[in-house]
């Protein structure tokens, strides 16, 4: 399995997912209008500081070159996206608040913006961070990308939440990250099929 980095392609705390995904799915994957800050295919917009940059494309040299192209659809935001207009309200439905925490929000969750300004975006409040958490949200990306339909075991206490932190989580013990060597170690333990079903992923064109 090839990645980003062997391949020779650049690109230039876990979250809190949003509830109600249940009829949720990609509706369009709209280029941005205008000139926006470009990691490789993926477009990040308010950069903040010197290495954000590079910090991001750190993380998404992880990933497969075949995955990483099914994803360039998705923007970076590195900001408040309350303030930005991403959600119409603060709190979360498990009392959190969406100023603060990593996520990955779909267009379908956006309908309260013109469907002009409608783009799956994964939100990083104070930049990439750690690079599992970038992972991992862009597991949630490929997850709707699916279509939703694969479930993992799960390899964390987190992937108990829910079907889709499994997935998010199994995506990011999948992809091989020194941080995530226990949750890769259990992957391969106890849910070889999801190991399988990410290998085949990267064979599809």
């Amino acid at each position: 399995m090839k990645t980003a980095r062997e391949t020779g392609v650049r690109w230039g705390g876990l979250d809190r997912l949003i509830g109600g995904r249940e009829d949720c799915r990609v509706v369009s994957h709209m280029q941005p209008a205008g000139l926006r800050p470009v990691v490789g295919g993926f477009t990040v917009e308010r950069i903040r500081g010197h290495d954000t940059g590079e910090l991001l494309s750190m993380a998404l040299d992880w990933l497969p070159e075949s995955v990483a192209t099914r994803l360039r659809f998705v923007h970076f935001f590195i900001g408040d996206p309350v303030f930005a207009g991403l959600h119409e309200f603060e709190v979360a439905d498990d009392g959190g608040s969406y100023r603060t925490a990593a996520q990955y929000v779909s267009e379908c969750l956006q309908r309260h913006r013109p469907r002009s300004a409608r783009r799956a975006t994964i939100v990083l409040p104070f930049g990439p961070g750690r690079t599992a958490t970038v992972v991992h949200e862009l597991g949630h990306a490929l997850d709707e990308v699916l279509g939703e339909e694969w479930s993992a075991k799960p390899v964390s206490d987190y992937a108990r939440v829910d079907r889709f932190e499994a997935f998010a989580e199994a995506f990011t013990a999948w992809v091989g990250l020194p941080s995530y060597r226990p949750e890769r170690d259990r992957l391969y333990r106890i849910d070889r099929d999801s190991a399988a079903f990410f290998d085949a992923i990267t064979l599809r064109v």
